[in-house]
């Protein structure tokens, strides 16, 4: 069996957690023959419906940003539809393999995000004060910035893990970011 996630297309579905036996399972979650989409950058594959667009599916906003944030050239100009399913990339015999528990533990946290960059010529991870209400607010946002800002090279969606105290720390103030809204300018206020 292989751990993954039930992406519903309805944004307002609650993800699922489970178990996959094989690519009948998947196929009976997107409603048919199933195309993959690999995300390097998350060491994960979703599936979807294969003919999704021919059909008229509707657009899996959350599959759509997590495809957007590890390719950024896909960003506005295509879209995956339908429900998803999420899990790991394949292993070296081509298997399939479970959700990477980071990602995971990501998309089911519930709580505050953080966007988290690598900027060219600098390995460290940077952040900033803004904190995003759910990963998916996060993901469209880190999408924005990895296009606008071109000295980004890596960038990554992280839960704001609670403090030990239950209380923010003195050099990370606790700040409320509105939801994502797409005419909003990243490096105006914003730079991370």
């Amino acid at each position: 069996m292989t751990k993954g996630i039930y992406l519903p297309a309805d944004e307002l579905a609650p993800l699922e957690v489970r178990d996959f036996v094989d690519f009948m399972d998947y196929q009976s979650v997107v409603g048919g023959l199933f195309d993959v989409v690999d995300l390097p950058d998350l060491s994960a594959t979703v599936y979807v419906n294969d003919e999704g667009l021919i059909i008229g599916l509707p657009v899996n906003p959350r599959a759509t940003y997590l495809w957007w944030l590890c390719v950024p050239a896909a960003r506005e100009t295509s879209f995956l539809v339908g429900d998803a399913v999420i899990i790991g990339m394949p292993d070296a015999e081509g298997n399939d393999t479970d959700i990477p528990e980071d990602l995971l533990h990501a998309l089911t946290f519930e709580g505050q995000f953080r966007v988290e960059v690598v900027v060219r010529g600098d390995p460290n991870w940077y952040t900033n004060i803004a904190r995003y209400p759910n990963y998916w607010d996060a993901a469209a946002w880190a999408g924005t910035l990895r296009e606008r800002w071109t000295e980004v090279e890596h960038i990554r969606v992280v839960p704001r893990e609670p403090e030990r105290h239950n209380e923010p720390s003195q050099d990370e103030p606790d700040v409320d970011v509105e939801p994502f809204d797409e005419n909003d300018d990243p490096q105006a206020d914003n730079p991370t």
